[in-house]
């Protein structure tokens, strides 16, 4: 017999709420939600602020939902704007960088999991949006370089790696593989094909009384 399930319900502003590097992020779904299978939270990056070249054993993939941010994958430099996406292919050597005065907000999603419990190892989980942490930027930027490998990250890429032709996945505002089915409109922002079928993720747009029949999925 398959096991009830119930579904995670987060209104604005509440999740799981994580300090990380003078930003609290908040994760919408969790490697203990999934099963193990993605991971989904949102976060925002300053102008001219970002991660530092990294690549990981998963792919990862960015929905801007406000502002604009660089993304530099391998030698190839892409910007991207609100309503635009990136799959970056586990293995490929990438970093962000906000590119709008006010913070560019964005969704992130990892599959399979295990970046949730990276972050939520080196930052601090916050109570709440406006909680006030105790970890130092410092503590952070140590615990980074030594929990890194154990969840399949690279924080020291080689040149080569940076220099190489970078194997990503790019949607802009209005590309996408599009659906209409009665009414509604489903905008792919990547599939299977791009992702090795670790994931799939789309914008919709639903009318009102809208949206799929009841039903259920593996």
């Amino acid at each position: 017999m398959t096991a009830k399930r119930k579904p995670t319900v987060f209104r604005e502003n509440e999740g799981i709420w994580v300090h990380w590097f003078g930003h609290p992020l908040r994760y919408l779904a969790t490697t203990e939600e999934t099963e193990g299978k993605y991971c989904l939270s949102v976060g925002s990056v300053d102008f001219g602020h970002g991660a530092s070249p990294h690549s990981h054993s998963f792919d990862e993939g960015f929905y801007v939902l406000a502002g604009e941010v660089g993304f530099t994958a391998g030698n190839r430099t892409v910007l991207l704007r609100e309503g635009e996406y990136i799959n970056i292919k586990a293995g490929t050597v990438h970093y962000p960088r906000g590119a709008s005065r006010e913070p560019a907000k964005m969704l992130v999603i990892a599959a399979t999991c295990g970046f949730d419990q990276f972050q939520l190892a080196v930052g601090e989980r916050l109570s709440d949006s406006k909680s006030v942490p105790s970890k130092s930027e410092a503590d952070m930027h140590a615990a980074v370089d030594r929990l890194a490998p154990q969840y399949g990250i690279n924080m020291h890429p080689t040149a080569d790696a940076i220099n190489s032709s970078p194997n990503i996945h790019v949607t802009r505002s209005k590309d996408g593989e599009v659906i209409d089915v009665v009414g509604d409109r489903y905008r792919f922002l990547s599939q299977g094909i791009h992702t090795d079928n670790a994931y799939a993720i789309w914008h919709a747009t639903i009318t009102p009384g809208g949206g799929p029949p009841p039903h259920i999925h593996r």
